[in-house]
């Protein structure tokens, strides 16, 4: 896939077998993972707020869902990293108005395949900054010789990632992610990742190869809105939009 091409994935029109798909990306990976901030059935609200996500949710109890601070950045790794190499690195943003704890069951999923995950947030997680917060954390973690994380993360492999609000922050972000490298030499990002992308991001200049999933009953960011209008108009796209 060359750079600044676009994968929307939907089953309704390619027509795979959702169970193949779950089969092969549903599961864990080899690696048992540590976090840096718990997570516990999200009390109130917090049960009921968010679109399409796991029940019950599960919270970091971050304001107004706890009284956590509602900006910061949390990580998730393999709990063997000491014994590994450098690991690629995903900078996640969360949905606006959710907990990052929302995002839990999926963000271990991804650390036990080997990858360290940053997940940064303010609540509204919205714009681009996001993404730089997190890069930031992942920095000073890996500088700070008492960090479990210090020299283990590999910058050569970036990838930028979010939901909704999120996935707009991280598409942004991609737009302008050849000059992340005047902020560190070492920062290369890799790959874009946008679940269900809000409207908040043009990227007809994303040059990383860029992952849309869309999905088909989503009625807060619905399918083949602002993607097809002006995200990646005139574009080659392989359309996958899960229906379900």
């Amino acid at each position: 896939m060359s750079a600044g091409t676009a994968v929307v994935a939907s089953v309704a029109n390619a027509d795979p077998d959702p169970q193949d798909l779950d089969t092969l990306f549903g599961g864990m990976g080899s690696h048992q993972v540590e976090q840096t901030a718990a997570t516990v059935t999200c009390p109130g609200p917090g049960a009921l707020s968010g679109e399409n996500m796991v029940v019950p949710r599960r919270c970091q109890g971050t304001f107004p869902f706890g009284s956590g601070s509602p900006v910061g950045v949390e990580y998730y790794y393999p709990a063997d990293i000491d014994r590994l190499g450098k690991a690629p690195a995903v900078v996640f943003t969360p949905g606006i108005l959710a907990d990052p704890g929302f995002y839990d069951a999926m963000l271990k999923q991804w650390a036990s395949y080997g990858f360290i995950v940053a997940v940064s947030f303010d609540y509204l997680n919205t714009l681009s900054e996001m993404q730089f917060v997190g890069l930031g954390g992942l920095k000073e973690r890996d500088l700070d010789p008492a960090s479990p994380l210090a020299g283990k993360v590999d910058f050569s492999r970036i990838l930028l990632a979010g939901q909704s609000a999120g996935a707009g922050s991280a598409l942004l972000a991609s737009n302008i992610a050849p000059r992340f490298r005047a902020l560190d030499p070492t920062f290369r990002v890799v790959g874009s990742l946008a679940l269900e992308p809000g409207p908040l991001a043009p990227t007809n200049f994303v040059p990383t190869p860029t992952l849309i999933i869309q999905n088909a009953r989503g009625s807060v960011v619905p399918a083949g809105w602002w993607v097809d209008w002006y995200q990646y108009p005139g574009q080659a796209v392989i359309r996958l939009v899960r229906d379900e």
